[in-house]
């Protein structure tokens, strides 16, 4: 499921519409793990965000879908 576990894992609507505009969850390992885990400490939620980072992070890895993540991370921000 990927997407939904991840969003709604932490639980915020916000959160969930960011996933979706960073090309449907898919945002590059290393510039999106840094950007989510800001937020997600201004949020006061950096332990959910670990748990269920780690699990999606793996998701992205095997499934190869960093590279075209990256170019629409960086044209959406």
């Amino acid at each position: 499921m990927g997407i939904g576990d991840w969003a709604w894992g932490i639980g915020q609507g916000c959160a969930n519409l960011k996933v979706w505009g960073w090309g449907i969850g898919h945002w590059a390992l290393g510039i999106g793990h840094w950007k989510i885990t800001v937020e997600a400490a201004t949020w006061g939620q950096l332990s959910i965000m670990s748990s269920q980072l780690s699990g999606f992070m793996d998701r992205v890895r095997i499934s190869g879908n960093r590279e075209p993540a990256r170019s629409q991370l960086t044209t959406r921000n």
